[in-house]
């Protein structure tokens, strides 16, 4: 069994600079943003990707087991 963590990934709009926050599940940060790259986040996405980082519970990373 595998471990996912639970990341927020912040991104703002470049029209109207409104600011979302969404979660995401991956293995580390990078895999965690890279999900969003070219769909919502990059060059010609209507976001740009202002940072990301782990979501605690507990003072724990909240993670879960996935199938390999």
């Amino acid at each position: 069994m595998q471990q996912e963590h639970l990341y927020t990934v912040s991104v703002q709009d470049k029209k109207t600079n409104e600011k979302l926050k969404l979660q995401v599940w991956a293995r580390n940060t990078d895999e965690a943003t890279h999900k969003l790259t070219g769909s919502l986040i990059g060059y010609n996405c209507q976001y740009r990707w202002t940072g990301t980082s782990p979501v605690y519970e507990d003072n724990k990373i909240v993670t879960r087991k996935v199938a390999e």
